[in-house]
Order: structure tokens, then sequence, then C-alpha cells
């Protein structure tokens, strides 16, 4: 009578050796995927790092064009060693501002009031300036002062002619001290030259000027005063005209009006 039941020796000789892993196996199989997963990580690693750190590199060295070369000189072997300069050789120099005008104040000052200083008469300074100031060392300044006075007693005043002296001041600190009585010296003149028309015609009268220039001349003087023609002479394409000029007050004053043969104004170049 035939078995209908399964093969079961069929099933007995199925490999199930081959569809199962040994313990051995499954170790191999665990340490391929741990190394596959590292190598995945440092893969995407290096490309996050590259991303990261050398976009911009990578953009400037493909649109900066070729940087031209440059010579590179070097240096001399030897450097000479800067001047140094002592705090007396640079005060020998030049005076600071401050003190340079406190010694040109001191001596003005002093100036002012030993010049008004004439007994039963007076003496006033019309003018003083500071003609130079020199620095003797040791706190020492010598100061050239320039002064005119006028002097008068009950009836009258004159003018004085221009007088220079000599103040030295004595410098010690915050302090200024007049060290002795002005010393006189000798002003020279001031001299009067007229370059501008050297080697021109001579001069010319009143009536030979054109009256277009003579009448440009005295309108020219006339906020000053009175204008009267002395004289003239033509300089090149120009005409120079010296002119008085009186004002109401009284004083006289000479002016030179240079002039275009038009009576427009024109001012001289050397």
């Amino acid at each position: 009578m035939p078995d209908d039941s399964p093969d079961t020796e069929t099933y007995e000789h199925i490999p199930w050796s081959q569809l199962t892993l040994t313990n051995g196996t499954a170790e191999r199989g665990r340490w391929m995927y741990l190394a596959a997963s590292l190598l995945v990580a440092a893969a995407i690693a290096a490309v996050i790092t590259r991303m990261v750190w050398q976009p911009e590199t990578a953009v400037t060295v493909s649109s900066v064009s070729p940087v031209p070369s440059v010579s590179i000189v070097s240096p001399p072997a030897t450097v000479p060693a800067a001047a140094l300069y002592s705090e007396a050789d640079l005060m020998a120099v030049s005076p600071p501002p401050d003190i340079d005008f406190g010694v040109r104040a001191t001596a003005e000052r002093f100036l002012r009031n030993w010049a008004t200083d004439s007994g039963e008469s007076w003496t006033y300074v019309e003018w003083t300036t500071v003609d130079s100031v020199a620095d003797l060392g040791g706190g020492l300044f010598q100061v050239s002062l320039l002064m005119q006075l006028l002097h008068g007693g009950e009836e009258e005043a004159v003018r004085l002619p221009v007088e220079g002296v000599v103040i030295t001041i004595q410098v010690d600190g915050d302090e200024m001290s007049v060290v002795d009585l002005p010393v006189p010296i000798v002003v020279k003149p001031v001299k009067l030259l007229d370059p501008l028309i050297g080697g021109s015609d001579s001069v010319v009268e009143s009536g030979e000027i054109p009256d277009a220039v003579a009448k440009a001349a005295l309108e020219r003087v006339a906020s000053w005063g009175i204008g009267t023609i002395v004289g003239g002479r033509r300089v090149g394409d120009l005409w120079r005209v010296e002119v008085s000029a009186q004002s109401a007050l009284g004083p006289v004053r000479s002016v030179a009006v240079w002039l275009a043969a038009d009576g427009s104004p024109r001012h001289p170049v050397p």
C-alpha cells in the first residue's frame, strides 16, 4: 500500500548548513559592514571639508587674472642710523612759540612804559614793532624793536624819527624779566625803489597825460581826498601817474596809480 505521507528522507537531506550562517561567518560580515560604513563616512567627511574650507580659494583662482611678477629688491646690508639731537640742540634752533610770543610781548610792554617817561612833557608811542629775536642761550633773548614817538609840550607836538633799541630778556621758567635798560641801535632809512620804471620814458608833465588816464587817476584817489596830479610816465603799454591826495583832516599822501591807455586800472608785475 503506497504511503502518501511526505518524504521525510528528502527533508533530511536539505543543506540547512548552507542556509544559515555560522558564528564565524556572522562576525566577518559585521566587520565588513563596519569597514564599509567607515569608508563611506570618511568619503562624506572629505567632501564636506572640501566644500567648507576651499570654496573661496577655488572661486578666487578661477576669477582673478594672473598676477604680474614683481621684482624684489634686497635691502642694503647696512642702514644708516638716524641722527639724534639733544633737547638743547633743538631749543637752540628755534625757541618754542609760547616762549617767543612771551619774549616779544614783554619787550614791547617794557618799551612802551620806558618811552613814555618824559618828565613834564608828554610822549606818545605811535607804534612799535619787533624787528628780530635772537636766542643767546641760557634763557637770554635779545629783542630788536623799532618805534616812532610823538613828543610835545603845552603848545605843539612833533613826530620823532624812527628809532631802534635792543632789549635783553631773561626767561626763568614762567617768569620773564628785563635784564638792563634798552640799548640804542642805528636804524637804516627805508629806500623807495621803483624798478618797474627803470629804462622807461622820461617824466612827462600833467598836461601831457591823456585825458582818460588823468581822469581815471583822480577817480582812484577820490576816497582819500582831493587829488592833484604831480606827473607821470609811460612804461610799456601802461601809464604810471603820481597823485598827491589831501584828505579833509589835513594829511597829504602821495601815491602811484597804474592805468592802461583807456584808463582801466592795472597792477604792474615786475
